[in-house]
């Protein structure tokens, strides 16, 4: 102002010294205060080309409030968050636009706060954290906040697939236990079962013992399964009846499309359509869980009841599945990523990893999945599937293994077993079928009545106490070589463990009494083979 001031002065006549124009002496006050305003408040280091490019471009959105809380300056980010424009916000006061956010009081106070809030944008759940700071000048007066909206989604469900996956992981753990005593326990009802079944004359006692033995076998291979889908194993693909596993996951589902919902008043309905389609290629396990998941998304995409229709059809040479619902669908952008990991549309709920694990067992199998919806009217996913190629098994039992050995001939077993309900079931058996059994509860019992010579066969559990099952083998192995040792387990041991090679033959838990004598049959030929050379 200083050269304005003097012009006036001098225009006027009021200057002291007539006739001299203060003006040029004015400019020494100007430079002072110019190099004051540079080198002691940094004046323009702050451009509005810097402004532009910092804060428009910004990956979060940012929200300038004045010192009434009215919004004074929002960048693209925030507008799209809010899905209004600049000149809708601008002016506005703050409480209109942040609604239902809890931590935000209004009129603010200067206080810092940060919270996590849930927006819809496009048909996606998306989580912002806000973090609202106070601005202060230099006089420590209250000019205004700043509000920065920061995306965390994708953090936020990093932090729920890691919580997953040690859920995962301890759940992994127990099952495995379970699965091991299940499979002692099964051991113990499916032998007497099978024997008694094939003992009994009344067609009354044979068909609640068939029943009996088919719930048993149903439970071990439920048990399996578990402990494949536990392991996360990629078995290799192999024939499949699809339209079983269509019903057996069906039935499985059944608490979640129907006793639930009926208990909250909803009604769903599943309707199955089965063609009786050739087998395809696929893992049974991996095609029950994906069954299982296409149905749980349609009883999630049907709040208020409706009706999931399941179909399968052949076509040429593949196998098409299909699962419908009249729930409330999907906009083009939400199908257009339902396969990608992590992508989910329900809050606080899953992970989005369920149809992209599906997407890739599907096409490790050698098929394809789409997906087709429209928003109000359900979605349809149908599943290409390879129909199997390979070879078909008889349909007649196959006939046991013959072997030199004569079925039954006598053979004295070593029984080492910690499992009483296991044991009891092998000595029993192999007396009624003419052996001479010895039990033992522990490795180190099992050296010492070992020590009494003349066993043929060696029967050893895993997982011994005091010396695990294959150190046992090998150490029998080395007091008597032509000894054949047998390992029944119930964990399930790949061919690469090491551990397998201690022994000669593997009958995994549980298993009957025709299981028993094929391997004992085969394991006393092997043994008169060793003693001959």
């Amino acid at each position: 102002m200083a050269p304005w001031v003097a012009t006036v002065i001098y225009l006027f006549g009021l200057s002291p010294f007539p006739h001299l124009d203060l003006t040029p002496f004015s400019f020494i006050i100007l430079g002072l205060a110019c190099a004051l305003g540079l080198f002691r408040y940094q004046l323009i280091d702050i451009t509005p080309i810097a402004r532009h490019l910092v804060v428009e471009g910004l990956q979060d959105g940012v929200i300038t409030l004045d010192p009434q809380d009215r919004i004074v300056d929002v960048n693209p980010v925030a507008q799209r968050l809010f899905g209004r424009s600049a000149d809708q916000l601008i002016g506005r006061p703050a409480a209109d636009i942040l609604t239902g956010i809890s931590g935000l009081q209004f009129p603010m106070r200067g206080d810092d706060m940060s919270e996590e809030v849930a927006f819809e944008q496009d048909g996606e759940s998306l989580i912002y954290e806000l973090r609202v700071t106070a601005l202060r000048d230099r006089q420590h007066e209250l000019p205004g906040h700043v509000i920065i909206c920061h995306d965390i989604t994708e953090r936020k469900r990093t932090e729920a697939e890691v919580v997953r996956t040690q859920r995962l992981r301890a759940a992994g753990e127990l099952s495995l236990g379970v699965s091991h005593n299940l499979n002692n326990i099964l051991t113990g009802i499916l032998g007497p079962a099978q024997k008694l079944r094939d003992g009994a004359d009344e067609p009354a006692v044979t068909s609640q013992l068939d029943t009996i033995v088919s719930s048993a076998l149903r439970a071990r291979d439920l048990i399996r399964r578990l402990s494949r889908s536990v392991e996360d194993e990629e078995a290799e693909p192999c024939r499949v009846a699809l339209d079983d596993v269509v019903e057996e996951a069906v039935e499985a589902a059944r608490p979640q499309w129907q006793d639930e919902p009926r208990a909250n008043g909803i009604e769903i309905d599943v309707a199955p359509d089965l063609d009786h389609v050739p087998a395809v290629a696929a893992d049974p396990a991996g095609l029950h869980d994906l069954m299982l998941n296409l149905i749980f998304n349609a009883v999630d995409a049907m709040p208020e009841g409706g009706r999931i229709e399941i179909s399968t059809r052949s076509a040429d040479d593949a196998v098409c599945l299909s699962v419908s619902d009249d729930g409330v669908g999907m906009n083009e952008t939400t199908r257009a990523r339902i396969f990608e990991p992590f992508f989910t549309t329900k809050a606080d709920v899953g992970t989005g990893l369920g149809l992209s694990t599906a997407y890739a067992a599907v096409n490790r199998w050698g098929g394809a999945i789409r997906a087709e919806s429209t928003p109000g009217k359900g979605s349809t996913f149908i599943i290409q599937l390879p129909a199997w190629s390979g070879p078909v098994p008889e349909p007649v039992a196959p006939k046991p293994e013959q072997s030199d050995a004569t079925p039954g001939s006598p053979a004295r077993v070593l029984v080492a077993e910690d499992e009483a309900i296991v044991r009891m079931t092998l000595i029993a058996e192999l007396g009624d079928r003419g052996h001479e059994a010895v039990s033992a509860n522990d490795g180190l019992a099992a050296v010492e009545q070992f020590g009494s010579g003349g066993f043929d066969v060696a029967i050893i559990d895993m997982g011994l106490p005091g010396m695990p099952g294959d150190q046992l083998a090998r150490r029998l192995r080395q007091l008597d070589p032509s000894l054949v040792t047998v390992l029944i387990t119930g964990w399930n041991l790949g061919e690469g463990d090491s551990r397998l090679e201690a022994f000669d033959f593997y009958l995994r838990k549980p298993f009957g009494p025709d299981e028993i004598q094929r391997v004992l049959d085969r394991a006393t030929e092997l043994r008169n083979s060793r003693l001959r050379t």
